[in-house]
């Protein structure tokens, strides 16, 4: 008994001294790379980073490896980091605003790939490395610019997919691997490319006897700022004018904008529109909103319209609505149906 004793009070030291020498070695690594990034050596500071985080997973050294990984333009990869410290559980609760709202910043610079497959027991790759299996939908944040997406099931069909994503833009890649297992295969689709065929809502990536891949452009204005440039024409007066301004969209369903009016009289109009299916090419949607112009008094009305928005890409769209806009201090007609034909430019 007196053995098995001193032979477990043996085994706890060994593991606290071992534990202790962790600690230290952690410590003197992130010590040296935290210098490194003083310096200015961001790569150097990384590897060390990365190897002080293999020794000991404390959540500290997640945010001077994503600060890292900043210097060095690794946005992608500092967000992916940066999003580990926030699900670590040693995270400071303090600090999540803070962290949010980095990341809030970095994902205005960089874009998302979300890969699906039709099959549940492909290996998902992105630009070669591992992304996951596909059980699930698989998600990644990217830099801008051209990245190669493969799905492969074991002993089966592959099917490789190049797509091209914008700062801002969240891309759908959908890979088809079912009933294709006959012979293992590969092709590569270009997005823009000479043998590229493409349907009206989901461009269609195919060479025959190839798997199909489906690339999907995300098309909702969620966090888009855009300049608004509009003609339009009202039954109250029997005029026309002009209309330019400002949109910014809010989630993906609704977009809110500030006009400037050039009619016969000057004023403005703040709206906000409602896209029941943000998704689409063609987007029917619902406005409301607040008209006010000036004439020899300050006059406000209320204004509610319908229309369809065309999507040119995620970043033009072309649009004509129809609508009502009444104005209760006006003598005699009060109320004016407005037509209109417009045009939107978005960034980000």
């Amino acid at each position: 008994m007196r053995t098995i004793v001193v032979t477990l009070l043996l085994t706890v030291a060994a593991t606290a001294w071992a534990d202790r020498r962790e600690e230290r070695r952690a410590r003197a690594l992130f010590k040296e790379a935290t210098r490194l990034l003083k310096s200015g050596d961001a790569a150097a500071a990384v590897e060390l980073y990365q190897e002080a985080y293999e020794t000991l997973p404390n959540a500290k050294i997640l945010l001077n490896m994503g600060a890292a990984l900043q210097e060095l333009g690794r946005q992608s990869e500092a967000a992916a980091t940066f999003e580990r410290y926030l699900t670590h559980a040693e995270a400071d609760p303090a600090r999540r605003d803070e962290i949010q709202a980095v990341l809030a910043e970095i994902d205005r610079r960089i874009g998302k790939l979300r890969v699906e497959v039709d099959v549940t027991d492909a290996r998902v790759a992105v630009d070669g490395v591992p992304l996951g299996e596909s059980s699930a939908p698989l998600s990644r944040r990217v830099e801008p610019g051209s990245h190669t997406v493969t799905a492969e099931r074991a002993g089966g069909s592959r099917t490789t997919v190049t797509v091209v994503v914008s700062a801002g833009e969240e891309r759908t890649v959908a890979l088809q691997l079912q009933a294709r297992e006959t012979t293992p295969t590969s092709a590569q689709f270009v997005v823009g490319g000479a043998e590229v065929v493409r349907s009206e809502d989901a461009p269609v990536l195919s060479v025959a006897g190839q798997p199909e891949a489906v690339v999907r452009e995300r098309l909702d204005h969620d966090g888009q700022v855009g300049l608004v440039v509009r003609g339009e024409t009202e039954t109250r007066t029997r005029s026309g004018g002009a209309a330019a301004g400002l949109s910014l969209g809010i989630g993906r369903l609704f977009e809110i904008a500030a006009l400037a009016l050039l009619h016969r009289t000057t004023g403005a109009r703040a709206t906000v529109s409602l896209f029941p299916w943000p998704d689409g090419r063609w987007k029917p949607f619902l406005r409301a909103g607040v008209p006010v112009f000036f004439a020899q008094r300050t006059m406000m009305g209320a204004h509610g319209a319908t229309g369809l928005l065309v999507e040119w890409s995620r970043h033009v769209g072309f649009y004509a609505d129809g609508g009502i806009e009444h104005f209760p201090q006006v003598d005699g007609s009060k109320t004016a149906v407005v037509f209109g034909l417009g045009a939107q430019a978005r960034v980000f």
